[in-house]
């Protein structure tokens, strides 16, 4: 596959987002006062602490986000108490195809990618077209690269292994089927653990992966044994405010809900059963009681 073709490819599979109508997330009033009363009631609890109450005997902990949009400050403190809780044996896998044995041989291969993008830009009269589209793909690896990088610098920082564990086609030679995905994600993280390469692991996976969505009958869980999935936890990492993002509708947009100064960690069954991960006009998107718990984030 010639460079262009590559970065096209990669582009629209991390990138591509459908524009849906929003509906409203925000649940009744006594939803949000519940959200008000937990988050009030942590002010003065320690997060770590609470934290190691929930994942303490867990080997494996899907950390539901939203690519690319939630603050990385927060997702690197989770990872470093994460790493104080399990101890350096300990791991942290990302929703990445499946082709290095460390995730910062990816991140290089990136960095790699945006030179000779750049390069090309530089060094060829291309058409108009041709000029955008590579402009997009440097756009979209720059985007990959600092978003991920903190997190993967927080891992070894840490002392701990950081891995990519998604389907091996996907993003580069072809999109593998969304069960396919969810299929090679759960015998990764498995294998992982079985062959002790990681005694636990935090994943961090797109929410949609995590629940049926999409208009698919399966997630990630259900391909997990059940001797690991009884040792596993669902965590919606969840900001305050995303009403920012450039595609239609996240969870909290449009919606006044409680800030909290800290990040807080809650039971997620203290929101009404209808309320929306991602509130576009779809029965199957996933509901925050899908996860087990909530880690709430301030805003910024």
């Amino acid at each position: 596959m010639n460079l262009k073709k590559f970065s096209i490819v990669f582009l629209l599979l991390f990138f591509t987002m459908k524009g849906h109508a929003q509906s409203s997330i925000c649940g009744s009033a006594s939803s949000l006062s519940n959200i008000i009363e937990e988050t009030n009631s942590q002010e003065k609890l320690d997060t770590k602490s609470r934290l190691e109450n929930l994942i303490g005997v867990k080997s494996l902990v899907f950390a539901g986000e939203v690519h690319f949009h939630t603050n990385t400050k927060y997702l690197s403190e989770l990872i470093k108490m994460f790493a104080q809780i399990k101890g350096k044996t300990a791991c942290v896998a990302f929703e990445f195809a499946k082709r290095d044995h460390q995730f910062n041989v990816y991140l290089d291969k990136i960095s790699q990618a945006i030179q000779a993008l750049e390069q090309e830009l530089l060094s060829n009269e291309l058409d108009e077209e041709s000029n955008l589209q590579f402009q997009e793909a440097v756009k979209a690896y720059s985007q990959l690269k600092e978003y991920y990088l903190p997190l993967n610098e927080a891992a070894l920082n840490a002392g701990l292994k950081a891995f990519a564990v998604d389907h091996k086609d996907h993003g580069f030679t072809g999109e593998a089927s969304y069960s396919d995905r969810n299929k090679a994600m759960a015998a990764n993280l498995e294998e992982l653990i079985t062959t002790k390469k990681c005694s636990s692991i935090l994943y961090f996976v797109g929410k949609a992966h995590l629940s049926t969505s999409l208009g698919t009958t399966d997630k990630v869980q259900d391909y997990i044994s059940p001797e690991l999935l009884e040792k596993s936890i669902t965590m919606n990492i969840q900001m305050t405010n995303e009403a920012s993002l450039p595609f239609a509708g996240r969870t909290w947009a449009g919606c006044k809900a409680h800030t909290p100064n800290k990040p807080v960690i809650f039971r997620s069954d203290i929101f009404e059963n209808n309320i929306s991960i991602m509130p576009f006009v779809r029965e199957e998107m996933p509901l925050l009681i899908d996860y087990e718990f909530t880690y709430l984030l301030p805003s910024e």
